[in-house]
């Protein structure tokens, strides 16, 4: 399945992959990043209907705890939250998304998974 938000550009894109042991054809569906704002709030909404939120251990757990947010705070401000532009870090792009008290980092580990990186109150 690819997943469009605004009919032009697919968040998804499938890449084809010959498995050399047996010499079979392995479809690897990857995200078309970096997204722009719109369309990562569109895949995070989609996430959360269906799919899987995890967190970056011990890092994000650890903060959260520091700054006493839960993981519903995370989710809500994933739910209401203003998505940045993504910044490439280490190798993957990531998403601030901030309400007016605070913050999270994710980073997209597929298109049904995202990752809480950190979390801060501002």
């Amino acid at each position: 399945m690819i997943f469009y938000v605004d009919g032009k550009v697919p968040l998804v894109c499938v890449r084809h992959n010959i498995c050399v042991e047996n010499k079979s054809k392995v479809t690897i569906l990857m995200l078309n990043e970096p997204l722009r704002p719109q369309q990562a709030k569109a895949l995070i909404r989609r996430i959360l209907e269906d799919g899987s939120i995890t967190y970056l251990r011990p890092h994000a757990l650890e903060r959260m705890k520091a700054r006493r947010m839960s993981t519903i705070d995370c989710e809500n401000i994933l739910l209401g939250g203003v998505v940045q532009e993504p910044e490439l870090e280490n190798g993957t792009w990531r998403y601030k998304v901030c309400t007016p008290k605070m913050c999270v980092v994710i980073r997209f580990e597929d298109e049904n998974t995202l990752r809480i990186v950190t979390a801060w109150r501002i």
